[in-house]
């Protein structure tokens, strides 16, 4: 038993599921992160305007209440990321992946969308 939980804890990564904490830190001093890994990283409530995080892995990341007004999340992983209340006003999402992301009470206006739409006006729904 001994050597199994010595050689599983060799085989899997520390960070399983977890961001980059210099990412975090990176995202924080200058808002640009592209190409960032914040997988499940609690941004809630946080002012990401004007942001660029295109290509940053965000899945699982709780956005919740996040200002992203102006952001560039053009091919950026948002799957199963919890957007609810965010301010994605004029928003670049195309080519982003929103698969299961929470989008309840989300402002969605002058926001391009992963097809190309513009959304003018109105309010995001989940997206399952």
């Amino acid at each position: 038993m001994k050597h199994l939980i010595l050689t599983l804890a060799l085989i899997l990564p520390l960070s399983v599921g977890a961001y980059d904490p210099d990412h975090l830190t990176l995202l924080k001093e200058t808002k640009r992160c592209p190409r960032c890994d914040l997988t499940e990283a609690n941004l809630k409530g946080a002012n990401l305007r004007h942001t660029n995080l295109r290509h940053t892995d965000l899945q699982g990341a709780n956005l919740r209440g996040t200002d992203l007004r102006g952001a560039n999340l053009r091919d950026a992983n948002l799957q199963s990321a919890n957007l609810e209340g965010a301010k994605l006003n004029w928003v670049n999402l195309k080519g982003a992946i929103l698969d299961y992301a929470l989008m309840l009470n989300t402002r969605i206006c002058n926001t391009t969308m992963p097809d190309g739409r513009v959304i003018y006006s109105g309010f995001g729904t989940d997206f399952n």
